[in-house]
């Protein structure tokens, strides 16, 4: 049977991305409200790329917690946006199918 990771609680994680991934945290109580907002998971995958070429469980010297974070701010506020447009162009597409088969 394989045995499955046990959860850490949101210090751990703070300590783990700090001294097993190398990210940059300076500010432990806005790192604590990121986490506690987005799953650890979900804001990792932002940091591909963006590893030690030599080492991928380590992140390049410099990279923070807070520039995870702001890719992923850019990354839901872009899918948002685009959702919308895809939206406007569905509706449009919609009108021109039903002009063309009245017509």
């Amino acid at each position: 049977m394989v045995k499955l990771k046990q959860p850490l609680d949101y210090e751990a994680q703070i300590e783990r991305l700090q001294n097993f991934h190398k990210l940059k945290i300076t500010e432990h109580q806005e790192a604590l409200a990121i986490l506690q907002s987005i799953n650890y998971y979900r804001l990792s995958g932002y940091g591909i790329g963006l590893t030690d070429v030599n080492n991928k469980d380590e992140f390049l010297p410099g990279i923070s917690l807070k520039d995870l974070y702001d890719l992923y701010q850019f990354d839901s506020a872009l899918k948002n946006n685009l959702f919308h447009v895809i939206e406007q162009i569905e509706i449009i597409h919609g009108i021109l199918n039903t002009i063309r088969v009245i017509s």
